[in-house]
């Protein structure tokens, strides 16, 4: 009977605990989205920086600033170079980079 009662008491902290760790990833993803999409930031990327615990993701020296590129992290990582004008507006979930071709002629990438 005794050893039943753990079994059962284990399950229950087990399956509580999962619903916790679930509900407090929602509430983190939502609050990093809340903060991405108010954050606002425009100039030229001076530094790119690959800090150790920031999951491989850059951090963006701009204005002697240094900025995340939040929730497009995977998507514009590879593609940002230093030299490169960045603009993210607040109230946007997307971020436009600015680059020179070979002629001179800039172009806009749109990352939503």
């Amino acid at each position: 009977m005794n050893n039943k009662f753990f079994k059962i008491v284990f399950i229950i902290t087990a399956f509580l605990t999962l619903i916790i760790f679930i509900i407090e990833g929602f509430y983190k993803d939502k609050k990093g989205r809340e903060t991405f999409i108010q954050e606002s930031y425009h100039g030229i990327i001076n530094d790119i920086v690959f800090f150790e615990g920031n999951r491989g993701f850059p951090l963006l020296k701009i204005n002697n600033n240094w900025h995340t590129c939040g929730i497009l992290e995977s998507k514009i990582q590879n593609y940002i170079k230093v030299g490169d004008s960045i603009s993210k507006n607040s109230g946007r979930e997307e971020i436009k980079v600015y680059r020179k071709n070979i002629n001179g002629n800039l172009y806009e990438k749109v990352f939503k």
